[in-house]
């Protein structure tokens, strides 16, 4: 799974195109075992107080995503 934020300029695109035309172009990049079964589409990433990716959030808001 990936989760990724929409830029404004596709925020009128529909979910499932997004994630259509984006892993069309991961294909280019990486071989197929290695595109996302599912990319989820967020508002904003959350960050711990120095600024990186707070995975421990992400955890805890996907846990039963896959179960």
């Amino acid at each position: 799974m990936a989760v990724v934020v929409v830029k404004p300029d596709f925020k009128g695109i529909p979910e499932e195109k997004l994630e259509e035309e984006l892993k069309s172009h991961l294909l280019k990049r990486f071989a197929k075992w290695q595109i996302p079964d599912k990319i989820v589409f967020v508002n904003e990433i959350p960050k711990t107080s120095v600024g990186k990716i707070d995975k421990k959030v992400l955890k805890q808001k996907f846990k039963d995503f896959y179960h």
